[in-house]
């Protein structure tokens, strides 16, 4: 019997760790050089996932790092629009990141749109955070 409601409670609890998620964004690792404009793309079903968290992080490798990322959203992954007012915008210092939270999924696809300027060489991460 012990053993039965052992098996229960793992049960249970594997599945409500399972209620939220964390999924690193594609490509998890991009790099920008110098003035360029670069994007990490993930989809998110609508419907599925009301509320989620998007990371950004921003590492230094050369140069003078500057710019801006902001969250982009779509339906179809073609047509893209900004859907936050809030911009994180980043300077020369080595790690900096940035944490977007978003309610009432509308789209079916997000992304950062990662902005940089001058003589730079960084690299951008993109992390997801869903929850149901």
């Amino acid at each position: 019997m012990r053993k039965y409601l052992l098996l229960t409670l793992i049960s249970l609890a594997a599945t409500f760790s399972l209620r939220a998620q964390s999924n690193q964004l594609t490509p998890a690792i991009d790099t920008s050089t110098n003035a360029q404009t670069r994007y990490i793309v993930t989809g998110v079903q609508n419907g599925q996932y009301q509320t989620f968290s998007i990371q950004f992080v921003k590492d230094s490798v050369s140069g003078t790092v500057a710019g801006y990322a902001l969250i982009q959203a779509s339906i179809d992954n073609s047509h893209w629009k900004d859907v936050n007012t809030d911009t994180f915008t980043f300077t020369n210092t080595g790690s900096q990141n940035y944490l977007w939270d978003l309610t009432k999924n509308k789209y079916l696809y997000y992304r950062i749109k990662v902005v940089t300027t001058g003589t730079q060489v960084s690299t951008n991460k993109g992390y997801l955070w869903r929850k149901e």
